[in-house]
């Protein structure tokens, strides 16, 4: 909301229900127009007919001028059409504070019409944020994992000549990278560019740096010299930097994603959710690094193995084709993965569900005015 003349049946600090009119002047809140005497009416409103409250809801109807001008700004309402607006939110001390559910009207309609009026699609918005979070809380997640710990599990059970873990990894990885394309294509087009909070939520800016690290980590990938070159664990090193780093400014892109007013995600539940999947994420790597140090130390090797690839006293390591036992330990491992599929999908459909019911307190899109 920007700009836009306002209208608010409100409950004052004496208890009684009142009519004002206001301003949003940009994106810094909105400003009470003074009534000033009986004649003047420069807020525009001739006349304020009832207003009451009865369990817990609020009602107001009154009169408009078709024309009225406030803060320099000509509004007929008889003659121009405007986008309609519905908003809930709190008051103090008689001003309205940020709100955090709203319907928007899709098209510009004329006050003086009567019917139907449905509000602007969310698709868009919705499709962005359930792509986003499906690709870096479930399939990154997962595709990082698999990557670092499990190298050496299922090496029996090849696929094309490929292990169990990189056939995994690339189809995760794939799908990060589909997904996160696709939503912000669909972001781009419903905004019709940046988002006009670039410079007031970091969401935008730290978004287009992950959508950046993501695009060219496959490219990256397909050019990747042989495990015995020399410099294959400096790519291994730049893999694996560039992954961890798009994962986890998008992690961080979620949690500001919640004081965007397009999203209108529940507070504090959606940041609960957040915070249990970074820990319960950390608390993964933790327990599966104690099992690969564990594991080491019963094969007699040095070093853990989820570093060995990137190289070992600056010459190449063999890679994972070169890799053909299990490492002790792999059916607790799996056993560990189960536990971490389940309850990062059950994470990911909450938060999901969060993003396409937003706001929660309002799930019809139609109203009769």
């Amino acid at each position: 909301m920007g700009e836009d003349l306002t209208t608010s049946c409100l409950i004052q600090g004496n208890g009684q229900v009142d009519i004002v009119t206001g301003y949003n002047k940009g994106y810094s809140g909105n400003k009470n127009v003074p009534r000033g005497p009986d004649k003047e009416q420069r807020d525009g409103i001739t006349e304020r007919m009832t207003n009451s409250i009865r369990d817990g809801w609020i009602s107001c109807s009154w009169r408009r001028r078709r024309a009225a001008e406030v803060e320099g700004q000509l509004w007929d309402l008889g003659r121009d059409t405007y986008h309609i607006m519905l908003a809930q939110g709190t008051v103090s001390e008689g001003r309205l504070n940020k709100h955090r559910a709203k319907l928007i009207s899709g098209d510009k309609l004329g006050l003086g019409e009567v019917g139907l009026v449905e509000a602007k699609s969310k698709l868009f918005i919705i499709l962005h944020g359930s792509f986003m979070i499906a690709a870096w809380v479930c399939a990154a997640s997962l595709g990082i994992i698999v990557a670092r710990y499990y190298k050496q599990t299922w090496t029996d059970n090849r696929c094309c000549g490929l292990d169990q873990w990189f056939l995994w990894h690339r189809s995760l990885m794939t799908l990060t990278w589909l997904l996160t394309m696709v939503a912000t294509v669909l972001i781009l087009w419903e905004l019709k560019g940046l988002s006009k909070t670039f410079h007031t939520n970091p969401h935008t800016l730290l978004g287009l740096i992950t959508v950046g690290l993501c695009f060219i980590q496959p490219f990256l990938a397909l050019i990747r010299c042989a495990p015995t070159h020399r410099y294959r664990g400096i790519f291994n090193w730049v893999h694996w930097l560039i992954g961890n780093s798009a994962q986890i400014l998008a992690i961080v892109c979620i949690f500001y994603a919640v004081d965007l007013d397009k999203a209108e995600l529940p507070r504090p539940e959606t940041d609960w959710l957040l915070v249990g999947f970074v820990g319960f994420h950390f608390l993964s790597h933790l327990l599966l690094s104690g099992l690969s140090c564990l594991g080491e130390g019963s094969s007699s090797k040095s070093g853990p193995l989820a570093m060995r690839p990137m190289g070992r006293h600056g010459a190449a390591y063999p890679d994972y084709e070169e890799l053909k036992r299990d490492q002790p330990g792999s059916s607790v491992r799996t056993f560990v993965l189960c536990v971490y599929v389940i309850i990062n999908l059950i994470v990911t459909a909450a938060l999901i569900l969060l993003v396409v019911l937003a706001p929660t307190r309002y799930i019809s899109q139609k109203y009769n005015v």
